[in-house]
């Protein structure tokens, strides 16, 4: 699906097409994992097949059946892996390091916004060390890091909420930002009489906190190094406190109520704590009016909130 625009940045990169690599599409999610017949490439894209579906299509690929149905491309040969998402990503194992390019042309400069705002960060001990940004095809090369552990969420969020602190917490009036969402739905989604109804209703006398959030985090953007989590896939934007958080734990069942959510809110500041549902609903709304995609799942959670 995408292996013209793949084929083009390693091309311009000055990379040579050497190796065989086949492609798995997830046309529903526009997602792609090109892989080849060695090992070190099977057992790193190994983790990408986790539901009894996937572990059955990896047995098939392991033992090399899967491949006889499956396009071929020609890529580099120091390329063990390469996983299309928001970004392409091409990775050097035997060198470690990751090749991100970004998926469309016309993303080129909210990529290179993006991982210039990453290599600050990471100078702060936030991210992995991004040893080039290239600003003409564009591209950036950064240390490639092994998964940090997915039950030690505790320590993650400790260290989220230090780069809170590092970057500035301010406090906005609930009035002001109220008037900042409304603004925003009607250049967005225009009316919309449900979001409007939900702000009316909501009294809120404290002040709300505005971070520096990552903006698209999830437990599959963190890696560790020296035995610390940092973050990868910025999606930097000022926003509530509660942003990232809320990001992370959304797709659960009944989250809100869960102990692990309990257990991370202990780590936010009193005023976040005591407000915990207007902060959810706020980040919700947000959502609704940024992402279309996220609207039912976002009405849904403010609805069980209310209820």
């Amino acid at each position: 699906m995408f292996e013209k625009r793949l084929v083009r940045v390693l091309t311009e990169s000055k990379y040579k097409k050497l190796e065989k690599f086949y492609i798995i599409t997830n046309r529903k999610s526009n997602r792609e994992i090109y892989f080849k017949n060695s090992k070190d490439s099977l057992d790193f894209i190994k983790p990408k097949f986790k539901s009894p579906l996937k572990k059955k299509a990896y047995l098939l690929i392991k033992r090399g059946f899967l491949q006889l149905f499956l396009k071929k491309i020609y890529l580099p040969k120091n390329i063990s892996a390469v996983f299309i998402g928001e970004q392409i990503k091409c990775f050097d194992l035997k060198n470690k390091k990751v090749y991100s390019f970004p998926l469309f042309l016309n993303n080129n400069k909210d990529f290179i916004n993006k991982k210039i705002f990453q290599k600050k960060v990471a100078e702060e001990g936030f991210a992995p060390k991004i040893m080039k940004i290239d600003l003409n095809i564009p591209f950036s090369v950064e240390e490639l890091l092994p998964e940090y552990p997915k039950n030690k969420i505790n320590h993650l969020f400790r260290k989220l909420v230090r780069l809170y602190n590092s970057k500035g917490i301010k406090k906005i009036s609930y009035k002001k930002y109220k008037l900042f969402l409304l603004k925003k739905m009607k250049k967005n989604i225009n009316n919309d009489p449900f979001i409007e109804n939900i702000l009316s209703k909501i009294n809120f006398n404290e002040r709300l906190l505005i971070v520096q959030a990552h903006g698209d985090f999830s437990d599959s953007q963190v890696l560790i190094k020296n035995g610390e989590p940092v973050f990868v896939d910025w999606n930097p934007k000022r926003s509530l406190i509660t942003e990232d958080l809320v990001n992370f734990f959304r797709l659960k069942k009944d989250f809100f109520y869960s102990d692990d959510f309990e257990t991370i809110l202990r780590l936010y500041p009193i005023e976040v704590k005591d407000n915990i549902k207007e902060y959810v609903i706020l980040t919700e709304i947000e959502r609704m009016i940024n992402e279309k995609s996220n609207y039912e799942k976002s009405k849904e959670i403010i609805q069980e909130l209310i209820n």
